[in-house]
Protein backbone atom coordinates (compact mmCIF):
# COMPACT_ATOMS: atom_id res chain seq x y z
CA UNK A 1 0.00 0.00 0.00
CA UNK A 2 1.05 3.00 -1.20
CA UNK A 3 2.92 5.48 1.85
CA UNK A 4 -0.17 7.91 2.98
CA UNK A 5 2.24 10.80 1.95
CA UNK A 6 2.06 9.34 -1.18
CA UNK A 7 -1.81 10.26 -1.78
CA UNK A 8 -2.00 13.13 1.10
CA UNK A 9 -3.36 16.17 -0.27
CA UNK A 10 -0.80 18.58 -2.40
CA UNK A 11 0.00 20.29 0.96
CA UNK A 12 1.78 17.27 2.04
CA UNK A 13 4.58 17.97 -0.86
CA UNK A 14 5.23 21.35 0.17
CA UNK A 15 5.77 19.49 3.97
CA UNK A 16 8.04 17.56 1.86
CA UNK A 17 9.85 19.48 0.43
CA UNK A 18 10.79 21.35 3.79
CA UNK A 19 11.66 18.48 5.73
CA UNK A 20 13.90 17.88 2.67
CA UNK A 21 15.64 20.97 2.55
CA UNK A 22 15.75 20.79 6.31
CA UNK A 23 17.43 17.67 6.50
CA UNK A 24 19.70 19.23 3.83
CA UNK A 25 20.63 21.74 6.17
CA UNK A 26 21.10 19.42 9.13
CA UNK A 27 23.88 17.60 6.90
CA UNK A 28 25.44 20.93 5.56
CA UNK A 29 25.44 22.27 9.54
CA UNK A 30 26.66 18.96 10.56
CA UNK A 31 29.83 19.07 8.33
CA UNK A 32 30.67 22.61 8.76
CA UNK A 33 30.59 21.89 12.49
CA UNK A 34 32.42 18.21 12.07
CA UNK A 35 34.21 19.15 9.10
CA UNK A 36 38.16 17.72 9.03
CA UNK A 37 40.21 20.07 11.67
CA UNK A 38 43.73 21.52 9.35
CA UNK A 39 46.56 21.13 11.45
CA UNK A 40 49.11 23.65 10.73
CA UNK A 41 51.27 23.12 7.96
CA UNK A 42 54.94 21.62 8.94
CA UNK A 43 55.59 22.54 5.30
CA UNK A 44 54.14 24.03 2.18
CA UNK A 45 51.39 22.32 2.25
CA UNK A 46 48.50 21.84 4.36
CA UNK A 47 47.56 17.93 5.45
CA UNK A 48 44.03 16.95 6.03
CA UNK A 49 43.23 14.61 8.87
CA UNK A 50 39.50 13.12 9.13
CA UNK A 51 37.82 10.23 12.09
CA UNK A 52 36.47 6.87 10.32
CA UNK A 53 33.79 7.98 12.84
CA UNK A 54 33.03 11.33 10.72
CA UNK A 55 33.44 9.70 7.26
CA UNK A 56 30.71 6.99 8.14
CA UNK A 57 28.50 9.26 9.28
CA UNK A 58 28.88 11.23 6.46
CA UNK A 59 28.18 8.47 4.59
CA UNK A 60 24.89 7.16 6.27
CA UNK A 61 23.72 10.95 5.86
CA UNK A 62 24.84 10.87 2.10
CA UNK A 63 22.66 7.84 2.33
CA UNK A 64 19.68 9.34 3.75
CA UNK A 65 19.37 12.10 1.24
CA UNK A 66 19.41 10.17 -1.77
CA UNK A 67 16.88 7.60 -0.40
CA UNK A 68 14.92 10.77 0.10
CA UNK A 69 15.64 11.83 -3.56
CA UNK A 70 14.40 8.46 -4.39
CA UNK A 71 11.28 8.76 -2.50
CA UNK A 72 10.61 12.39 -4.34
CA UNK A 73 10.92 11.16 -7.08
CA UNK A 74 8.71 8.18 -6.96
CA UNK A 75 6.52 9.90 -5.48
CA UNK A 76 6.43 13.08 -8.23
CA UNK A 77 6.42 10.02 -10.34
CA UNK A 78 3.28 8.33 -8.77
CA UNK A 79 1.18 11.82 -8.82
CA UNK A 80 1.81 11.94 -12.45
CA UNK A 81 0.56 8.57 -13.34
CA UNK A 82 -2.66 9.13 -10.96
CA UNK A 83 -3.29 12.39 -12.19
CA UNK A 84 -6.75 12.68 -13.98
CA UNK A 85 -8.41 15.71 -15.77
CA UNK A 86 -5.35 17.48 -14.44
CA UNK A 87 -6.29 16.69 -11.16
CA UNK A 88 -4.77 13.61 -8.98
CA UNK A 89 -7.16 10.73 -8.84
CA UNK A 90 -8.11 10.75 -5.41
CA UNK A 91 -8.66 14.70 -5.39
CA UNK A 92 -12.35 13.56 -7.54
CA UNK A 93 -13.69 11.76 -4.58
CA UNK A 94 -15.90 14.80 -3.48
CA UNK A 95 -16.78 15.55 -7.31
CA UNK A 96 -17.84 11.47 -7.52
CA UNK A 97 -20.01 11.48 -4.46
CA UNK A 98 -21.51 15.07 -5.65
CA UNK A 99 -22.78 13.24 -9.05
CA UNK A 100 -23.99 10.23 -6.97
CA UNK A 101 -25.92 12.58 -4.90
CA UNK A 102 -27.57 13.99 -7.40
CA UNK A 103 -28.25 10.80 -9.50
CA UNK A 104 -25.50 11.42 -12.49
CA UNK A 105 -24.93 7.81 -11.82
CA UNK A 106 -23.42 7.20 -15.08
CA UNK A 107 -20.87 10.30 -15.02
CA UNK A 108 -19.82 9.04 -11.67
CA UNK A 109 -18.98 5.79 -12.95
CA UNK A 110 -17.26 7.55 -15.83
CA UNK A 111 -15.07 9.41 -13.52
CA UNK A 112 -14.39 6.58 -11.11
CA UNK A 113 -12.90 4.47 -13.97
CA UNK A 114 -10.97 7.03 -14.92
CA UNK A 115 -9.75 7.21 -11.42
CA UNK A 116 -9.06 3.38 -11.68
CA UNK A 117 -7.03 3.29 -14.71
CA UNK A 118 -4.46 6.31 -13.48
CA UNK A 119 -4.56 4.28 -10.08
CA UNK A 120 -3.75 1.11 -11.86
CA UNK A 121 -0.76 2.98 -14.12
CA UNK A 122 0.17 4.94 -10.34
CA UNK A 123 0.51 1.25 -8.21
CA UNK A 124 2.32 -0.62 -11.04
CA UNK A 125 4.69 1.83 -11.53
CA UNK A 126 5.67 1.62 -7.76
CA UNK A 127 6.24 -1.45 -7.69
CA UNK A 128 5.99 -1.81 -4.18
CA UNK A 129 2.73 -4.29 -4.45
CA UNK A 130 0.51 -1.23 -2.95
CA UNK A 131 -2.22 -0.74 -4.26
CA UNK A 132 -4.91 2.49 -4.57
CA UNK A 133 -6.71 0.80 -7.05
CA UNK A 134 -8.97 -1.52 -5.48
CA UNK A 135 -10.63 1.36 -3.59
CA UNK A 136 -11.35 2.26 -6.44
CA UNK A 137 -13.00 -1.07 -7.64
CA UNK A 138 -14.95 -0.68 -4.77
CA UNK A 139 -16.31 3.04 -5.65
CA UNK A 140 -16.87 1.97 -9.17
CA UNK A 141 -18.80 -1.50 -7.96
CA UNK A 142 -21.16 0.43 -5.62
CA UNK A 143 -22.16 2.70 -8.73
CA UNK A 144 -22.50 -0.63 -10.87
CA UNK A 145 -25.09 -2.14 -7.97
CA UNK A 146 -26.97 1.04 -8.15
CA UNK A 147 -26.89 1.11 -12.10
CA UNK A 148 -28.04 -2.64 -11.47
CA UNK A 149 -25.97 -3.74 -13.27
CA UNK A 150 -24.73 -6.78 -11.65
CA UNK A 151 -22.83 -8.68 -14.44
CA UNK A 152 -20.45 -5.88 -14.66
CA UNK A 153 -19.72 -5.55 -10.95
CA UNK A 154 -19.03 -9.78 -10.89
CA UNK A 155 -16.83 -9.11 -14.12
CA UNK A 156 -15.29 -6.26 -12.88
CA UNK A 157 -14.42 -8.09 -9.23
CA UNK A 158 -13.28 -11.20 -10.41
CA UNK A 159 -10.91 -9.41 -12.62
CA UNK A 160 -10.24 -7.54 -8.78
CA UNK A 161 -9.91 -10.62 -6.64
CA UNK A 162 -7.60 -12.43 -9.79
CA UNK A 163 -4.79 -9.71 -8.73
CA UNK A 164 -5.43 -9.04 -5.46
CA UNK A 165 -6.72 -12.58 -4.02
CA UNK A 166 -5.76 -11.63 -0.33
CA UNK A 167 -8.51 -8.18 -0.41
CA UNK A 168 -11.18 -9.96 1.86
CA UNK A 169 -13.26 -6.96 1.14
CA UNK A 170 -13.20 -7.84 -2.17
CA UNK A 171 -13.88 -11.22 -2.08
CA UNK A 172 -17.24 -10.43 0.08
CA UNK A 173 -18.38 -8.15 -2.60
CA UNK A 174 -17.64 -10.64 -5.55
CA UNK A 175 -19.64 -13.25 -4.06
CA UNK A 176 -22.68 -11.11 -3.37
CA UNK A 177 -22.34 -9.94 -6.38
CA UNK A 178 -22.41 -13.84 -7.86
CA UNK A 179 -25.46 -14.51 -5.93
CA UNK A 180 -27.10 -11.15 -7.54
CA UNK A 181 -26.20 -11.95 -10.93
CA UNK A 182 -27.08 -15.25 -10.36
CA UNK A 183 -30.77 -14.52 -9.38
CA UNK A 184 -30.76 -12.23 -12.18
CA UNK A 185 -30.13 -14.64 -14.67
CA UNK A 186 -33.05 -16.82 -12.99
CA UNK A 187 -35.48 -14.08 -13.15
CA UNK A 188 -34.19 -12.55 -16.47
CA UNK A 189 -34.10 -9.05 -14.42
CA UNK A 190 -31.45 -6.62 -13.30
CA UNK A 191 -31.71 -6.99 -9.73
CA UNK A 192 -31.14 -3.56 -7.59
CA UNK A 193 -30.74 -4.93 -3.57
CA UNK A 194 -30.40 -1.40 -2.76
CA UNK A 195 -27.86 -2.50 -0.92
CA UNK A 196 -24.49 0.17 -1.59
CA UNK A 197 -21.72 -1.92 -0.58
Amino acid sequence: MPDASLTGDPSSALGLLVITLLVGLVIWAYRATRSPKLEPPSSARRVRQTSNADEVDLARLDAIMAETREFVARRERWRELATVRGKVNFEWIETINQLKRDGELEKALDLTFECMDASERADQSAGDGSSTWAGWVERACVILRKLGDVDAEERLLERAVEVLPDRESLVKRLARARQLAERSRQNGSRPNDGASN
